[in-house]
């Protein structure tokens, strides 16, 4: 059966329901924005240099934004899949808000088509179809992510496998053509899909592949799927380069924020119009409800089914499965004798038996358990049967549990000691991925198909309530993923930025919606910009904008000296006056234009300043010590930048002590940071001493400036050199004098250099 006539009619409905959804939206479609004035904007920007230069060349890895930064487009995705939609569209309006508004809605409408279409080649029911679309494009975990088009730009997937599905029952190999090319353009639309979507593909080749010439089938997915990364490679490797080159990484931490917590399954969107979620389960993207009719119509489809196993069973599986299952009572029985007498512990010759972490008890039990429900009969004539049904409820348990990212977490304990996702973290790319939690979109598209299949088996074509069933799930389909759409207005087109023909510093520098607008309105003057916001920043950014805010004019002679002519100040930001008395008053500005809201000053301008070298030979140091986290201080001089000493927030008295082991002559002291970009000290003391006793202060300041400098001539290891001018001692104190009560004083490196 043909899926066209239904698809087209599929198509009007969700076009519908998504323009009623998004009518804040439409109804001013250039004028405003989904969600807010952060990533969308950001998005925004990427779109609109997608759509005015040349993709992939240098020019567009560099575009004009956090000057003079280079490859910055790949602090974030490049979103070059999307730009197919949305650059069109910009060269037809001259519009990057309506080019990325209408990328924004299509990205429902696609969504729910590829879903139909996967599930119609499931059941070939369009009924199913329909409803299992409108489950995906109108989904809860979708509506929490209305900042993030890439997120939303999930339709190449289950158009993946839909034709992954038909390639297998049909053998034709068009349909593996279109299985490679939707792959190729999901992983230009999304780098976290280009790495997820393999970990559903598969099991689905290990669990749909028949015995007979699995070997064939298995090579052309492969081999297809091969292709398709290896036409991504030289993107990938840019990206690497770009990262490499200045110590781009995420840490833990970011990535266990992001990860998404096991009660985020009765946490949703906060717009949501039917529903509201316990504020106590919210985690940055880990908004997990399913929506409640899907959880339903699965959970009546599970009791309703009847495993039917034919054939003998082999005596092997039978006695893993038992071995599998004694396994399973073991650590249940432990998990009940510690909730009654709490913690205990056996010690058995080679095989020490112990409650005391019950995360390791839980992590090992369920991993018994879910091997027991696979070798179980049941379990086992699914996987012979290559059941649809069966595949997705596995697929949808194993991303769940991978979006729980490293650590998994229920109502912020951790529950496992062990993760499927840190098996990952081996493998490269998965280390630098900050949100696990998105993997719960791929689970969306498995409890989609579900819902399509769930419907088949419960609802016959020949029932007699069956139109009235689709009507009922739809409307409670709709139900949970409807909500209020926030909308933002875009602010008003600047008055003084026409004629500026050089860069341009906009002010105050670092207030994300600022930056943003300020990348927004670089559409319109095609200037370079100071400004910027990104999934990274640069390493010179934290410093400049902390050196900014307490007006040092040195600041300003930097990025003259890069280029920059202008400075916009917003004065609805500076109501004090203070950021435009700053400005007017370094040597040679003028203000060149004005409005009630915002002022325009041309800096004079500046040649960039030559440093004479400090030093560069190296001294030894015998011994180095501090009053704060003492057990880091050899972190400082291991050689290597990712590890660090660093004292805490910062107050004054925060000290290090370096001992030469002789009196030397010092060129200069050298910390360096390394990716702790914005832990520099905000005041510093150097003092040296001959004798340990008598003490002479020989450097003191704030480190903003050298912390600039430092990032821009050497970004990944950023050094801050205080010079010393060739003053004798063996003995160097350095003393914190300012305070910062959320950046650390961090130093990855030290080292004291001879003068040159």
């Amino acid at each position: 059966m043909a899926p066209a006539p239904g698809l087209v009619l599929a198509g009007g409905a969700y076009a519908l329901v998504t323009v009623l959804l998004a009518w804040p939206l439409v109804r001013d479609i250039a004028g405003v924005l989904p969600s807010d004035l952060g990533d969308p904007v950001l998005n925004t920007w990427i779109l609109w240099h997608n759509a005015t230069t040349l993709p992939f060349t240098n020019q567009w890895w560099s575009p004009p934004v956090f000057h003079p930064s280079p490859n910055v487009l790949a602090y974030s995705e490049h979103l070059f899949g999307l730009s197919l939609l949305s650059t069109p569209v910009y060269w037809l309006t001259g519009s990057p808000i309506v080019a990325y508004n209408v990328t924004f809605l299509l990205t429902f409408l696609l969504s729910g088509l590829a879903t139909y279409l996967l599930v119609f080649e499931l059941t070939s029911r369009r009924d199913a179809a329909w409803l299992a679309g409108l489950a995906f494009a109108f989904a809860p975990y979708r509506m929490d992510q209305l900042a993030h088009l890439q997120v939303l730009a999930s339709y190449w997937m289950p158009l993946g496998l839909f034709a992954l599905h038909r390639y297998y029952r049909r053998g034709e190999g068009r349909w593996l053509l279109l299985f490679g090319g939707s792959g190729l353009m999901n992983g230009l639309s999304n780098g976290y899909y280009l790495l997820f979507y393999p970990l559903l593909i598969l099991p689905w080749v290990l669990w749909f592949t028949t015995n007979e010439g699995w070997w064939r089938r298995t090579l052309a997915v492969a081999g297809i799927g091969t292709v398709a990364v290896m036409l991504l490679t030289p993107s990938l490797l840019t990206y690497q380069a770009a990262h490499d080159d200045i110590g781009l990484r995420r840490t833990p931490a970011e990535i266990r924020t992001f990860s998404a917590d096991a009660a985020g399954l009765v946490s949703g969107p906060p717009h949501s119009v039917a529903w509201s979620f316990p504020e106590a389960v919210w985690r940055p993207e880990g908004q997990l409800f399913p929506g409640l009719t899907t959880v339903a119509l699965v959970g009546l489809a599970l009791w309703r089914v009847r495993w039917r196993p034919r054939g003998p069973e082999p005596s092997g599986l039978r006695v893993v499965r038992s071995a599998v299952a004694l396994v399973g009572l073991v650590f249940a029985a432990a998990l009940l004798v510690r909730a009654v007498v709490g913690p205990w512990q056996l010690a058995f010759p080679g095989l020490p038996i112990s409650t005391v972490r019950m995360d390791k008890v839980i992590a090992q039990g369920m991993l018994a358990w879910f091997l027991w429900a696979l070798l179980s009969p049941p379990g086992a004539w699914a996987y012979r049967r290559h059941s649809p049904f069966a595949f997705y409820c596995v697929a949808t348990f194993l991303l769940f549990m991978l979006a729980l990212g490293p650590e998994p977490q229920m109502f912020g304990h951790r529950f496992m000691s062990h993760s499927v996702y840190s098996a990952l973290t081996w493998l490269p790319g998965y280390d630098s991925l900050r949100a696990p939690a998105r993997f719960w979109m791929l689970a969306t598209i498995c409890t989609a198909a579900l819902v399509g299949l769930s419907f088949t088996r419960l609802v016959p074509l020949t029932h007699r309530y069956r139109r009235a069933g689709v009507a009922v799930l739809t409307i409670g389909l709709l139900t949970d993923g409807w909500i209020a759409l926030p909308v933002v207005a875009i602010p008003a087109r600047s008055a003084v930025l026409d004629q500026i023909d050089g860069g341009l510093l906009e002010l105050p520098l670092g207030l994300l919606e600022h930056d943003t607008t300020s990348m927004l309105r670089a559409t319109d003057h095609r200037q370079p910009l100071v400004n910027g916001y990104s999934g990274y920043a640069p390493p010179h950014y934290a410093a400049l904008q902390a050196g900014l805010a307490t007006h040092l004019p040195e600041m300003l002679d930097i990025v003259a000296a890069h280029g920059v002519r202008f400075v916009r100040i917003d004065r609805s930001l500076d109501t004090d006056g203070a950021l435009e008395r700053f400005v007017s008053a370094h040597g040679g500005s003028r203000l060149v234009a004005q409005a009630a809201s915002e002022a325009l000053f041309e800096l004079p301008r500046r040649v960039a300043r030559r440093d004479r070298p400090p030093g560069s030979q190296m001294l030894e140091i015998a011994e180095i010590r501090a009053n704060v986290n003492p057990h880091l201080a050899g972190q400082m001089v291991d050689d290597k930048l990712e590890s660090r000493w660093q004292g805490g927030p910062q107050v004054p008295g925060q000290e290090v002590w370096v001992d030469l082991g002789s009196p030397h002559a010092i060129g200069a002291v050298v910390m360096h940071l390394g990716p702790y970009r914005a832990d520099f000290p905000r005041g510093l003391a150097i003092d040296l001493s001959v004798d340990g006793r008598r003490w002479s202060e020989v450097w003191a300041g704030p480190l903003d400036v050298l912390a600039v400098r430092g990032a821009l001539h050497q970004p990944r290891e950023q050094p801050l050199a205080c010079d010393l001018a060739g003053r004798v001692g063996r003995y160097i104190r350095l003393r914190t004098t300012g305070a910062d009560p959320i950046f650390y004083w961090s130093i990855a490196e030290l080292a004291v250099l001879a003068p040159s």
